[in-house]
């Protein structure tokens, strides 16, 4: 029986063996990471109190509420365990379906073995700030994956024009919005998408399937619109999407992608990506509507490899236009970096698959700019792949040292211990205090400003702008922490 096996398994092509290992070696480091990185400030939105009915409505009106995400955690840890593991199990799920239907894609756009691998590639390793979330406990990476999942039943539904695709398809952008509210911009996109197409196309279907694609779109609608309302009321009275960009689509949306999504710091090669990036999709649009009116003048039907092309860049387009007019119209300030991850899957999709549709021309050109594209993103991630830290919550990654130092050093084993931390450490503390060391310290206490160099209290933990502060007759300086980012002062 083994050698039958083994003789299968040669039988794969080689492309597809390194996309398996590929796959499986962003999974384990994945894995490792989500074991090993401490919990962040924005991961401890966990309450047992919670009800599933209040996270479903989100009651309280916190941003943090990824609703569809925060179900899936309550379940997790209340079924299993309470711990890290568990807090992010979800985001670990969504990487593997990412990875499994960014390859789908890959596999029916492009018909090259090598351009299959080296786009799959790239997809997966273009953002390091998206790859830290397939390992945190937020709704982001849920939100990434489902529209995934979405665009690849979208892509098989232009091709196979079959209507339990189509429902595939919005069923997952539902759940999108459902993890993150920014989504619903590619749902609106995914919308216009089927409605354009079905506008600027030669008619193929009949009159039943017109109702029954219709049906499809208005169902969504209108269950997106019952289920959303009422959570998307209460975060926006909350006044919890002022924290989205105010100056511009560019200069929030794009640069906060490319600097942040790409962890590019401020350089002349970071400003010629955000230049690139807000004038590809014009060159792409020009291009896009001279190959559909091209047909048109011929009289021919537009084959499905050009159908994709459009559809693609309507999926880019769309959300971009939505919101602009979200912001002329509603005052709804603009998506920034985390909030707007999916542009860059839909850019890269689009740029990749547009050198692709000309490589019959330029064939050497073409296939160069894609390898460029993939040494270029992979070399970008390897640099900035961290395990022990997030991009975002980089000052968190000590949390767990500075307490298991205070205990380690603490004289009196039969007295609690108070500690006064700035504020970015009280919730990440709060949940190593609880799992850690329950019986050691009383609850931490938030330092919003300037120490006070209250003597009641035993530690401080304070940003390194804020030594000079100390009152060091009190207190005396005992550890950096966050590579020397914040010191842990100690009473006297």
């Amino acid at each position: 029986m083994f050698p039958r096996k083994q003789k299968y398994f040669t039988r794969l092509p080689f492309t597809l063996l390194l996309e398996i290992l590929f796959s499986v070696s962003l999974a384990a480091v994945n894995f490792y990471r989500i074991l090993n990185i401490p919990i962040t400030i924005d991961e401890n939105g966990y309450e047992p109190e919670y009800t599933y009915i209040s996270l479903l409505r989100s009651t309280l009106g916190y941003a943090n509420n990824h609703i569809l995400h925060s179900v899936i955690r309550k379940w997790f840890i209340e079924t299993f365990s309470d711990n890290v593991f568990f807090y992010r199990v979800d985001s670990l799920i969504a990487q593997i379906l990412f990875l499994f239907f960014s390859l789908l894609i890959c596999r029916h756009l492009f018909k090259n073995k090598w351009w299959q691998l080296c786009a799959f590639i790239t997809l997966n390793t273009i953002s390091p700030l998206v790859f830290d979330f397939w390992g945190l406990s937020r709704g982001y990476a849920l939100s990434l994956s489902l529209m995934t999942i979405s665009i690849f039943y979208l892509l098989k539904y232009i091709e196979e024009r079959r209507i339990f695709l189509l429902s595939f398809s919005f069923a997952a952008a539902f759940l999108s919005v459902f993890s993150n509210f920014g989504y619903i911009n590619y749902f609106i996109a995914l919308t216009g998408v089927v409605i354009i197409q079905q506008l600027i196309f030669k008619k193929t279907n009949d009159k039943n399937h017109l109702q029954k694609e219709l049906a499809v779109l208005l169902i969504s609608i209108i269950a997106l619109t019952l289920l959303i309302e009422e959570p998307l009321r209460n975060v926006y009275q909350r006044g919890e999407l002022a924290f989205l960009g105010t100056t511009g689509f560019i200069n929030d949306t794009i640069s906060s992608l490319v600097r942040e999504g790409l962890f590019l710091p401020e350089s002349l090669f970071s400003r010629s990506v955000i230049w690139f990036v807000t004038v590809f999709p014009v060159i792409g649009g020009c291009f896009w509507l001279f190959v559909y009116y091209r047909n048109n003048v011929r009289g021919r039907e537009t084959p499905k490899e050009e159908r994709y092309g459009i559809a693609l860049f309507l999926l880019l387009i769309i959300p971009a236009i939505s919101i602009l007019l979200q912001h002329a119209l509603l005052g709804v300030n603009f998506l920034v970096a985390r909030t707007a991850l999916f542009f860059i899957i839909l850019f890269i999709l689009n740029f990749i698959y547009l050198i692709y549709y000309i490589r019959s021309r330029v064939p050497k050109i073409a296939f160069g700019l894609l390898l460029v594209t993939t040494l270029l993103t992979g070399y970008n991630f390897v640099s900035k792949l961290n395990l022990n830290r997030t991009i975002l919550w980089w000052f968190d990654s000590d949390d767990l040292n500075v307490l298991t130092r205070i205990a380690n050093e603490w004289e009196n084993k039969n007295e609690k211990i108070k500690v006064k931390a700035y504020w970015l450490f009280t919730a990440s503390f709060r949940y190593d205090i609880n799992h850690f060391y329950k019986n050691r310290f009383y609850p931490v206490e938030a330092l919003s400003g300037p120490p006070d160099n209250d003597t009641t209290f035993d530690y401080y933990y304070i940003p390194l702008s804020d030594v000079s502060l100390m009152d060091t007759a009190k207190f005396r300086q005992d550890t950096a922490f966050v590579i020397s980012g914040f010191i842990l002062y100690r009473k006297k």
